[in-house]
């Protein structure tokens, strides 16, 4: 599978633009870089000046309709890890834009397209591989546990104005939800289901995203059984 010339060529001008445009949104929130127009209105018209201030927000959508579009067209990204990639830009928009173009753009050659469509996956055993589907629904509802127990805290606090039940609920959370964390970031090393390219890939989105995107690793990784000859194809 060789590139042609016209693709090697526009291959890096294409990262470095998926790679401006996934940090801006990043840059602009922490930084406010672009938030305020630099040229002052006598110098502009009223009209163009507040156009201006809607850019972060141009530059935002663009990235998103750019990425999603190449969810779609990179032999990088699995079929089966389409959806989930469409899911994690939307739900997690600029947080997700570096790691995505890290993975399938930066990354983006012969080899790691061979890795993920051609290559065989050696089939390791899950930590959950094999246990009953009760179980498994046990392990979801631990998933969304810290959600439940973060929003009856904040209801007992804001509204019954009960200190005690608030930050008993929040250490029940975070007990549940680190327990819940450390068992798929071991499962995560070993499942059969998670690429050996995107196992690193799980783990920090279990560690910085962990209680929106537990549910989202219990039914891709969890819930689905292994196909024993080959996970991708």
């Amino acid at each position: 599978m060789r590139l042609d010339m016209k693709t090697r060529r526009k291959l890096p001008v294409y990262k470095m633009m998926t790679f401006f445009l996934s940090i801006y949104p990043i840059l602009y929130v922490f930084t406010g870089v672009g938030s305020e127009p630099y040229i002052t209105i006598r110098n502009l018209s009223e009209t163009l000046y507040q156009a201006l201030v809607f850019f972060p927000i141009v530059i935002f959508v663009l990235t998103w309709v750019i990425l999603i579009r190449d969810v779609f067209y990179n032999k990088t990204v699995a079929k089966n890890q389409r959806a989930f990639w469409v899911f994690l830009l939307i739900a997690g928009h600029f947080a997700v834009f570096p790691f995505y173009w890290y993975f399938h753009i930066y990354k983006n050659s012969k080899e790691s397209v061979a890795a993920v469509t051609e290559k065989p996956v050696k089939v390791q055993r899950g930590l959950f591989e094999g246990k009953s589907a009760g179980f498994k629904i046990m392990l979801l509802v631990g998933g969304l546990l810290p959600f439940v127990l973060g929003v009856i805290g904040g209801i007992a606090r804001v509204f019954l104005n009960n200190e005690g039940l608030f930050y008993t609920c929040g250490i029940a959370s975070y007990a549940v939800g680190i327990a819940i964390l450390v068992l798929y970031i071991i499962d995560a090393t070993r499942n059969s289901l998670v690429a050996s390219n995107q196992k690193g890939l799980w783990i920090v989105l279990l560690i910085l995203v962990n209680v929106i995107v537990f549910p989202v690793y219990w039914y891709m990784n969890v819930w689905k059984e292994p196909i024993k000859e080959q996970i991708f194809g």
